[in-house]
């Protein structure tokens, strides 16, 4: 069982249902839209790291471990929605050692989109990142 469904005409399913590791979609350049499935607990840096085309991507309710550099040097990425509470663990560039230069450059200046009512979700942004209610 794979951890997502991908809306284009490329196939590329490598990651398994609970974690999507690092570079997971490295070679998956032609991804504009991807909608993970309930099931899946963590997504690490660089996940979808670099992709060029992708502008949406949906998380479900059951992530609770998230690395805010998952969709770093991507550039088209334009919303992060979010089906559930906010995740647990959300590892920014205030939680380790070094300061993020990519949002300040524009590669991570996506709106986190979330539903009424979830949970440690703020507004008008959250860990930097603009919010909108969906």
């Amino acid at each position: 069982m794979w951890g997502l469904c991908i809306h284009n005409d490329q196939n590329c399913c490598f990651a398994p249902e609970c974690q999507i590791e690092r570079v997971a979609f490295g070679n998956c350049t032609q991804l504009e839209s991807v909608v993970l499935n309930n099931g899946l607990i963590a997504i690490d840096s660089q996940a979808f790291g670099g992709q060029s085309k992708l502008t949406e991507i949906v998380i479900p309710a059951s992530v609770t471990d998230i690395d805010e550099m998952f969709c770093d040097y991507n550039n088209s990425l334009r919303a992060v929605k979010f089906e559930g509470n906010a995740p647990q663990n959300y590892r920014t560039e205030t939680t380790k050692s070094f300061v993020n230069p990519l949002k300040e450059y524009g590669y991570m200046s996506y709106t986190v989109y979330y539903h009424k009512g979830a949970a440690g979700f703020t507004s008008p942004e959250w860990c930097g990142y603009p919010t909108k209610v969906w």
